[in-house]
């Protein structure tokens, strides 16, 4: 009989929860649900996914109307994009230098290219096919030169073997 009031008592109780209104329960909860919402922001970070992140934090903004908290995620967020942005670049840049060094000037600017798609608001990107097109006409200019100065010493082994080097650089005009 004790045992039977006992399962009474838990049942009234269960009854009586499921009776509170969604509004009562979100107030009740509001602790697990804020420190829920917190994993998941930083899942989201971890996982690289920061527009999953800037959507939960502004979540906490209007759900709980933590602002400080949502902009305190904000910058983090934008701060960690911002790295991986600059890595991203930076590793294009190299693999950029590497194709100019190897005179590689096609596979350079399709890079240069592909990160303009990716990030055609970054300035560093946008001025990537202009310093390309310098260093090949650079590089030109010196093929030029040592070209002039073969002429010049008469020999004309390297002058032929520089002129073939050249040969890539010149427009039907030149």
């Amino acid at each position: 009989n004790e045992r039977l009031q006992q399962i009474n008592v838990l049942l009234n109780l269960i009854s009586e929860q499921q009776l509170i209104s969604e509004r009562a329960k979100a107030v009740a909860f509001r602790e697990n649900e804020r420190e829920t919402l917190r994993r998941a922001i930083r899942e989201e970070i971890a996982r690289k996914d920061y527009e999953a992140a800037l959507a939960l934090a502004g979540d906490m903004e209007t759900a709980f109307g933590y602002t400080q908290e949502a902009d305190g995620f904000r910058r983090e967020i934008s701060e960690l994009r911002k790295d991986e942005v600059r890595k991203q670049v930076a590793e294009a840049v190299a693999a950029i230098d590497r194709h100019c060094r190897g005179e590689q000037w096609n596979q350079a600017l399709r890079e240069a290219e592909r990160l303009l798609r990716l990030f055609p608001a970054d300035a560093q990107v946008r001025a990537l096919p202009q310093e390309i097109e310098n260093r090949r006409q650079n590089h030109k200019k010196q093929l030029l030169e040592s070209w002039n100065q073969a002429v010049s010493r008469h020999d004309v082994d390297g002058s032929i073997e520089i002129l073939r080097q050249l040969d890539a650089y010149l427009t039907p005009a030149e």
